[in-house]
């Protein structure tokens, strides 16, 4: 083996691995972070909580699954209330049929469970 064929083995070797640590590197650039602030998954009901508009208060979804509603939560922290949104209940099985034009949506006005 002579000082070129080296030469070129030693180059391509460093290529192989500025391209392994760019690759590497890389990863900090792409945001992999969930957006949601927090998510709880227990039995029927689903809880996620993100940031709102206003800058010290917090929404936060709950969805309960058996009874088809999504409910949406304003959490101030720093007042330490928790209210229910205006119109922040939808039963989700009539806004789905209202989507399709089976019947109209109404807001959810409580846990009933529909016949099915």
């Amino acid at each position: 083996m002579n000082r070129v064929q080296t030469a070129c083995y030693c180059l391509l070797a460093s290529a192989f691995i500025i391209g392994a640590l760019v690759l590497v590197q890389s990863n900090r650039l792409i945001d992999t972070r969930a957006h949601a602030e927090m998510l709880v998954n227990k039995g029927f009901v689903t809880m996620v909580s993100t940031q709102s508009f206003q800058q010290d208060a917090e929404l936060v979804y709950v969805l309960e699954s058996k009874s088809e509603v999504l409910m949406v939560y304003t959490l101030d922290p720093n007042r330490r209330i928790i209210e229910l949104l205006p119109g922040g209940a939808l039963h989700l099985g009539r806004a789905f049929e209202m989507a399709i034009g089976n019947q109209p949506a109404a807001p959810a006005g409580g846990y009933q469970k529909r016949a099915r």
